[in-house]
C-alpha cells in the first residue's frame, strides 16, 4: 500500500485536503490546456496541501500542438495570432491552449507560493529558424526573447516557499 488515493473528477483548485497533507503535486502535459487564472488557483492549492518537504512537478508542452501533426508549421506558429484571433481558432474546450511561455509559468509558480529550483526546457531550433525567417508575432510576444518563445518540453519542479513556513 503506497497510500495513493485516486479521486476523479476532482476540482484541483479546491481539494479540501488538509494543509501539508501530500508529498507530490504533479501533472503531465495538462497546464498548457488551462487558463492562467485557473493555473494560479491549482498551484496555490497545490502549495497549500504540500508538505514542507513536498514537491510540485509538472511537464508542460508550450508548443503549438497543431505542429505535432502538421509538419508544414513550426512549434511557434500559433504565436502569430492576436489573443482574440487565437481564441476564435482554439479557445474552446476541445482545443484550448493558453500559449504561456516558460518565464510566464515561472511567475505563476512563484505567485502561488512555490520556489522553482528546477525549470528546464530545450530550444526548438526549427522554430527559432521560423522566427528568424520572418514568422510574424502577435504584439503579446514581440518583446520576448526568440529563444524564450521557442522553448519546449518544460520540466518544472517546485517546492513550497520557505517564506510560507516562516513565522511573521
Amino acid at each position: 500500500p503506497a497510500g495513493i488515493i485516486y479521486q476523479a473528477p476532482f476540482a484541483a483548485g479546491g481539494t479540501q485536503l488538509d494543509d501539508g497533507s501530500i508529498d507530490l503535486h504533479a501533472s503531465l502535459y495538462v497546464l498548457e490546456h488551462v487558463p492562467a487564472d485557473q493555473i494560479t488557483r491549482i498551484l496555490t492549492e497545490g502549495a497549500r496541501v504540500l508538505d514542507v518537504d513536498g514537491r510540485s512537478a509538472h511537464l508542460i508542452d508550450p508548443s503549438d500542438h497543431f505542429s505535432h501533426t502538421d509538419p508544414s508549421i513550426s512549434s511557434v506558429n500559433f504565436l502569430q495570432y492576436e489573443d482574440a484571433q487565437w481564441d476564435s481558432l482554439a479557445g474552446n474546450q476541445m482545443a484550448y491552449h493558453n500559449r504561456l511561455r516558460e518565464c510566464e509559468y515561472e511567475v505563476l509558480f512563484r505567485d502561488a507560493g512555490l520556489d522553482v529550483p528546477v525549470s528546464e526546457s530545450v530550444v526548438d531550433e526549427r522554430a527559432l529558424g521560423a522566427l528568424r525567417s520572418g514568422l510574424p508575432l502577435s504584439k503579446r510576444f514581440q518583446e520576448m526573447d526568440a529563444e524564450e518563445l521557442c522553448r519546449r518540453g518544460m520540466l518544472v519542479v517546485a517546492r513550497p516557499s520557505l517564506r510560507a513556513f516562516t513565522p511573521t
